[in-house]
């Protein structure tokens, strides 16, 4: 497991030095406002792919180890293809998406779903070193293809930043399906209409929490855009991307641990995994936002444009939210994998009731300063649900958070592997 998870951190750093540079490279070439559509076609892509993942998201990861893959594959695809043009669709109508970018939000959101679902198929396989690879060809990819739009052929317009994506989603896609198709499963459709409703039932209840989720995370950007304008979209943004690039810490250990969880019965066993990965994401979310925190604002203007030297001011207002975030993705993803997807549910929609008139309220008298403490807020109020709902259930306190020495020897096991 440790190997796993070294790896897996691994991949996660150098995707985040990877998307590093993606948002250096577009806030230097596309200004704050570039930046801002980018921000907000990023959102919509992200709201497409959490409604083709109620049947190709989670509860497939689940699903995987206990059914025949290709009676998965099947439902999960064309549920892909349906839900990229009805969600894009229904963004084009509602006006959140203009008329030149609808049909590239079809495009990519079906290449990236399909990619995605099978991603989560070789995930609940225990492929987790297969999916690291392909994810970080993606980001790869991505920056490659852009560099060399943006710097060497002076393609400099969000228009080839779409190009690149199709670029990256296109390869990566194709290899992953040969990934799954070289897994030892054959095509067997006996029992298909049960397995089917199976996936249905896990696969609704287990995104509806990432759909609620999402909101908390990005109803922000749509706020900003709606009460202000494309540019504090675009200096919000790069707040966040640092910020969240901090999450890599828990999503690398909550990939693993959820892994694990789906292929184990032993509750016992279960409780002791996340208890260890909680402390660990939360002491190294923890160092790494104050890091980061601490950097002056010439360094973000220096990096990214004169534009972006409030964006320290953003990470200062989503430093706590990041770290409660960084850590409750630990607890969250104990209940996925045992199958209660209702409590992650009620943590999103307790942490949501907050986020819509906390922007309301604040981003109108403080811009994106206002929207980032309204997320974090929300963020605060989904960990201490899901905290009370593990304590309950485990007897974990929040002593338990802080690292002794067994957690400094494991640490030093990871970086003697590395």
């Amino acid at each position: 497991m440790l190997a796993k998870i070294l790896h897996t951190f691994t991949s996660r750093v150098g995707i985040a030095g990877l998307n590093f540079l993606i948002v250096m490279l577009t806030a230097q070439i596309l200004g704050a406002s570039g930046r801002g559509e980018i921000g907000i076609f990023g959102a919509n892509l992200t709201l497409v792919i959490l409604f083709t993942g109620i049947l190709g998201g989670t509860g497939l990861a689940y699903l995987t180890p206990r059914t025949n893959i290709y009676q998965l594959l099947l439902p999960a695809y064309l549920w892909s293809v349906l839900v990229s043009g009805l969600v894009t669709g229904l963004l084009y109508f509602l006006d959140q998406v203009p008329p030149e970018y609808a049909g590239h939000l079809f495009g990519l959101s079906l290449l990236l779903a399909l990619f995605t679902v099978n991603t989560t198929v070789l995930v609940g396989k225990e492929k987790v070193k297969v999916f690291n690879y392909l994810s970080f060809l993606q980001t790869l990819l991505l920056i490659g293809v852009l560099a060399a739009g943006f710097l060497v052929f002076k393609l400099q317009t969000i228009a080839f930043y779409f190009t690149a994506l199709y670029w990256a989603y296109g390869i990566t896609f194709a290899l992953s399906l040969v990934a799954v198709l070289l897994l030892p499963d054959r095509p067997d459709f006996s029992g298909f209409q049960q397995n089917l409703l199976h996936l249905l039932r896990f696969g609704s209840t287990a995104q509806l929490s990432n759909i609620i989720t999402f909101l908390n995370y990005r109803l922000g950007y749509y706020f900003l855009n709606t009460l202000t304008d494309s540019k504090a979209v675009g200096i919000f943004s790069v707040g966040v991307s640092l910020s969240e690039a901090i999450w890599m810490v828990g999503r690398s250990l909550a990939l693993v641990q959820y892994a694990k969880l789906v292929n184990t019965e032993d509750p016992e066993a279960a409780k002791q995994l996340t208890i260890k990965l909680a402390r660990l994401s939360f002491m190294v979310t923890a160092l790494a936002v104050l890091v980061l925190a601490l950097l002056p604002p010439v360094v973000f203007q220096l990096i990214f444009g004169q534009e972006f030297g409030s964006v320290n001011t953003v990470i200062w207002s989503l430093g706590l939210g990041i770290i409660a975030i960084g850590t409750s993705t630990i607890f969250s993803h104990y209940f996925a994998g045992r199958g209660k997807y209702n409590v992650n549910n009620w943590a999103s929609f307790s942490g949501l009731l907050l986020t819509v008139p906390a922007c309301w309220l604040l981003i109108p008298k403080f811009g994106f300063v206002g929207a980032a403490l309204a997320s974090t807020f929300s963020y605060l109020v989904a960990f201490a649900f899901l905290y009370w709902k593990f304590r309950r259930e485990t007897g974990f306190t929040l002593a338990q958070l802080l690292p002794g020495r067994e957690d400094f020897q494991e640490l030093k096991k990871l970086l003697r592997r590395k």
